[in-house]
């Protein structure tokens, strides 16, 4: 199956697509089994030099040790494969683990990764930190993998180097997004921006300590205005990427407009960075997105075409995090809900009247 005709302004419903078809067997343990790949705040990215969208490692906590990397070539046949894992069970420790980053063999653990898988297509590898790990009390982790589909690295844990040269490190839920113009990871950790630099395999505070972010955000990156966003949980605020601690700080704003993704009913909302229209897009659910202007700060419902059919339903009850993808090579958006649904793909509206989404006049164009 090659990749569909998905008129503008409709969804798509990838048939046989679910990840249920590839699980493990025997499956590593866990109360709630291989669903929390996807529902225990469990994250995913898109690999652009590839043409997949990848979700997991998931699970964590005490739902499941599995730590296994499921890929969906969309230039290919639309269908799951495992590309690594899971960490044999006989190597994971029985829970309640002690939360140790790595299992006996040294693989990484389980994790619920929130929005902390990221791919970075500058060096072709895919970043993993941080998370609730495999473990009883479900203690956040500090630890830093890159991964390619069949092997990983562990580089430093996250330990932000301040402005007066001590450092400070903290296992909280990660908030991550790719920077395209450094290639860099920005993170926010609840109270704290770092900038990660993969090279120097350093990590820097940008934005100064705050206890008042939302702990159900989705991040984004506006590479034009350099801020990095997060919206969700009733909050939306911004950091501006080109500060550096202390005077750095986070910037609340109301914005105009409908604000579904601002308080989503399951938080963690889906939001990506729209190249074309140079839009922040977000999901909430149903078959509406939403397009936020960063500079009017007014949001923009974007209802489906008359001619869509499809529903994408809603999402899992911990949210998208980051399993709402743009997929560059395609000019769609994509998104899994569980793994015993079908992968859903959206193509945005780029016409030029009663448009959708607002495309900027220098960018404009057309989808066939």
């Amino acid at each position: 199956m090659s990749f569909p005709t998905i008129q503008p302004g409709c969804w798509y419903e990838v048939p046989n697509s679910k990840i249920s078809s590839v699980l493990p067997n025997p499956l590593p343990p866990g109360s709630s089994g291989p669903n929390s790949v996807v529902e225990a705040w469990s994250g995913g990215c898109y690999d652009s030099t590839r043409d997949e969208y990848v979700v997991g490692p998931g699970g964590g906590h005490g739902d499941y040790a599995g730590n296994e990397q499921y890929r969906l070539p969309l230039s290919g046949n639309l269908q799951w494969y495992r590309s690594w894992g899971p960490t044999p069970n006989a190597q994971i420790p029985p829970g309640p683990a002690p939360g140790a980053p790595t299992y006996l063999n040294g693989d990484p653990a389980a994790r619920h990764s929130y929005s902390g898988i990221i791919y970075m297509p500058d060096i072709d590898r895919m970043m993993v930190c941080g998370g609730s790990l495999w473990s009883g009390s479900g203690g956040m982790g500090r630890d830093v993998w890159l991964w390619t589909p069949t092997s990983f690295e562990r580089k430093k844990d996250v330990a932000f180097v301040k402005p007066d040269g001590s450092t400070y490190s903290a296992p909280t839920p990660p908030y991550c997004a790719y920077d395209p113009v450094t290639g860099h990871v920005f993170q926010h950790r609840l109270i704290m921006l770092g900038e990660w630099d993969h090279v120097a395999d350093v990590w820097t505070q940008r934005g100064s300590w705050d206890a008042g972010g939302t702990p159900s955000a989705g991040a984004v990156i506006d590479p034009i205005a350099r801020k990095f966003w997060m919206i969700g949980g009733g909050q939306i605020s911004y950091y501006k990427l080109s500060g550096t601690g202390v005077t750095n700080k986070r910037t609340p704003v109301t914005t105009q407009g409908p604000q579904n993704v601002v308080n989503p009913p399951e938080g963690y909302p889906g939001v990506e960075w729209d190249s074309v229209s140079e839009r922040i897009v977000g999901w909430a659910g149903g078959t509406t997105v939403y397009s936020l202007n960063p500079a009017t700060l007014v949001w923009t419902a974007i209802p489906a075409s008359p001619a869509n059919t499809v529903n994408p339903g809603n999402p899992t009850k911990h949210g998208s995090n980051g399993r709402w993808r743009y997929v560059s090579n395609h000019d769609c958006y994509i998104i899994v809900n569980s793994i015993s649904s079908n992968v859903f793909l959206y193509r945005p509206d780029r016409g030029t009247s009663g448009v959708i989404l607002q495309v900027a006049a220098s960018v404009r164009v057309t989808v066939q």
